[in-house]
């Protein structure tokens, strides 16, 4: 009886071990976020006017269409400006619970690929408002202008560039995840390649139905097609490689 007893414990105290871990990561996590947000809160009107100058309008005049529309607004930003702030506190915090779990190739994998996915993605937001959102809501804003003033919601507006902008973010960070999983032999060429048209449809379709534009599908399937072709062809090398050292 006392050995099954000791035998429960040392199965059960792993895993009691693990939930208070990612309990503990978890913590440091929305806390983080919480004290930040709260942060930058305090100075949002800043990033307001930082995304309505993408037009080139600084003198862009925006408005709000219920009671709270103002709060939600700044809070929402706030909160989107902070995810975006600790993005490497997160993946830190990710990685080093389920890095024990993984063997040293595993995670020099994982952490080269989280390395070049820090950059690429505030390579694609930037180059979303300098060059997409600018194109889009030009297009967007002179349709119709011959007959009616365009009478913007502040919440609308901000929300619909800061959604552009992570999507381009996360776009161009899609070749690590998939070159690492490839690298690691969990993703095949084969596989890529009958779901190259669900993927790209289904991000596409996506956008549209969030954007609510054609301009900004276009604009996203040229580089979001050349980003998986470019990431199909590195799987496929490294599977030639792979065979080539096996043979």
């Amino acid at each position: 009886m006392i050995n099954q007893n000791r035998l429960q414990q040392d199965t059960d105290q792993p895993v009691l071990e693990h939930l208070a871990e990612l309990r503990r990561r978890l913590i440091v996590i929305v806390a983080s976020v919480i004290v930040l947000t709260a942060v930058i809160y305090t100075k949002a009107f800043l990033i307001v006017e930082i995304l309505k100058r993408s037009v080139g309008n600084e003198g862009l005049d925006l408005a709000f269409f219920s009671l709270t529309g103002a709060f939600v607004l700044r809070v929402k930003l706030s909160f989107i400006a902070s995810l975006v702030a600790l993005s490497p506190l997160i993946g830190y915090q990710l990685l080093a619970f389920i890095g024990p779990g993984l063997t040293v190739k595993e995670r020099k994998v994982l952490l080269s690929a989280v390395v070049y996915m820090v950059p690429c993605f505030v390579l694609g937001v930037i180059l979303s408002y300098a060059v997409v959102v600018p194109s889009v809501l030009r297009v967007l804003l002179t349709y119709g202008n011959s007959y009616m003033k365009a009478a913007l919601s502040g919440e609308e507006y901000i929300s619909f560039i800061a959604m552009l902008c992570v999507v381009f973010g996360l776009v161009f960070t899609l070749p690590f995840p998939l070159i690492a999983l490839g690298k690691l032999g969990l993703l095949r060429s084969s596989w890529m390649k009958k779901a190259r048209f669900t993927i790209v449809f289904s991000v596409l379709v996506g956008e549209g139905l969030l954007a609510a534009d054609i301009t900004s599908v276009v604009l996203l399937a040229v580089p979001l097609i050349l980003i998986y072709e470019i990431s199909l062809r590195v799987v496929i090398r490294m599977e030639k490689r792979r065979e080539a050292a096996s043979q």
